[in-house]
């Protein structure tokens, strides 16, 4: 009879412990942003078709990311497959770099030729417009501003 009513302690205290703790307050908090997301894309006018075709993709991705760790960490113990992982990592990284070179180039290439030097400064001095007058009316007095803003 003792023995029984240690199980069901044990089986008590496992339940406990499945329902509060740090893991399940990050699955509640998961659970609440993902619902709060879903109401605020049926508040800004998505249909339920693509609600489910958003929620399809990003499951299919998330699902995806999972399975490259997950494949990652069974082959660790084979150390040919780790050095092949490690060279693939090197070469996405060579890639990126090579990506990144390029982008610079043809920006700075562009910034030497005269006619497109114009246009894209005309294009950074449009683009940062709004951002240099917001930070001129920061340093005006409110008095300033306000009668301004009348006028």
């Amino acid at each position: 009879m003792r023995k029984w009513r240690e199980v069901l302690e044990n089986e008590i205290q496992v339940q406990e412990l499945n329902e509060t703790g740090p893991i399940t307050e990050h699955v509640f908090e998961a659970r609440r942003l993902g619902l709060n997301l879903l109401e605020f894309m049926r508040s800004e006018g998505y249909t339920p078709e693509q609600i489910k075709e958003m929620k399809e993709y990003v499951n299919e991705e998330e699902n995806s990311k999972i399975n490259k760790g997950v494949c990652r960490w069974r082959s660790l113990t084979d150390p040919n497959v780790k050095l092949q992982i490690k060279a693939l990592d090197h070469w996405i990284m060579i890639i990126k770099f090579r990506k990144l070179m390029r982008h610079w180039l043809i920006f700075s290439n562009n910034r030497v030729q005269w006619v497109k030097a114009d246009m894209q400064e005309a294009f950074s001095k449009w683009r940062m417009g709004d951002i240099k007058l917001s930070e001129s009316f920061n340093s005006k007095p409110r008095e300033f501003l306000m009668q301004r803003n009348i006028k």
